[in-house]
């Protein structure tokens, strides 16, 4: 894959390929997104010819892409994932609330 990157090798198929791949390897972890941009950036080759001279180059997607997802994960990681409904009730009331949902 860093070869091909490399090489700019700018096909639709293989930047899908490329992003699911990190996608897998990063699991939504900003600090990975931000070894994978590194990555891409020391495999990009200035001055290579790319395979479709139409399309923008697979390096540059795969970089705006990554930043894309880094401000996405820091911006949700900052919000409380998990909403705690505090209020209390007795153990006969929980009973029949939960006897409620069953039915």
């Amino acid at each position: 894959m860093s070869l091909l990157i490399g090489r700019d090798f700018n096909d639709d198929r293989f930047y899908i390929y490329c992003k699911k791949f990190i996608q897998v390897w990063t699991k939504a972890v900003a600090v990975k997104y931000a070894e994978c941009e590194k990555l891409v950036l020391e495999d990009t080759q200035l001055g290579t010819p790319s395979f479709d001279l139409r399309a923008n180059s697979v390096s540059t997607r795969l970089l705006k892409w990554i930043k894309e997802e880094i401000d996405f994960v820091e911006t949700h990681e900052r919000e409380n994932p998990y909403i705690k409904l505090h209020f209390s009730m007795y153990v006969n009331r929980i009973a029949f609330f939960f006897k409620l949902l069953r039915e």
